[in-house]
């Protein structure tokens, strides 16, 4: 197809020559600069409530992993312990499923609060003031 558009330029009296070959490799594309959102920073308090509210979606997340594996949540006697150790005569567990030593412990050094009855489970933390039932309590009931 090339030969005869250039057969038919050259035939016209349109060019003399053949198109010059390209003198080089292409210069190569520079990146663009990264344009980062620095969000204001955020009051203490509510930095770790972010903070304990990741921390809790996580331990949901290994949690649902342990329910596809043993079919369950585990019981409130087995805890969140249940996540690192196998619990005795549960066949099924894959774990560990977090790394590390319990207890897991939310932005302020405290315990989460895990019920369960097997079937649908509650994960709390007690938020900055340490106190279950108030305000600032960070979790809640899974369906």
């Amino acid at each position: 197809m090339r030969w005869l558009i250039f057969a038919a330029t050259v035939a016209a009296g349109c060019a003399s020559e053949p198109p010059s070959p390209i003198a080089g490799p292409p210069e190569p594309r520079q990146p663009k600069p990264a344009q980062v959102w620095d969000p204001p920073p955020a009051p203490a308090g509510v930095r770790d409530a972010r903070a304990a509210s990741a921390l809790r979606q996580f331990v949901a997340l290994m949690l649902e992993q342990y329910r596809e594996h043993c079919t369950c949540y585990p019981s409130t006697q087995e805890g969140l312990a249940a996540l690192f150790a196998r619990p005795e005569g549960n066949e099924r567990w894959r774990g560990p499923y977090v790394d590390g030593r319990p207890p897991v412990v939310d932005p302020w050094g405290r315990e989460f609060l895990y019920r369960s009855d097997r079937l649908t489970y509650e994960l709390v933390s007690a938020g900055e003031d340490g106190t279950f039932g108030t305000a600032d309590d960070i979790g809640g009931k899974k369906p």
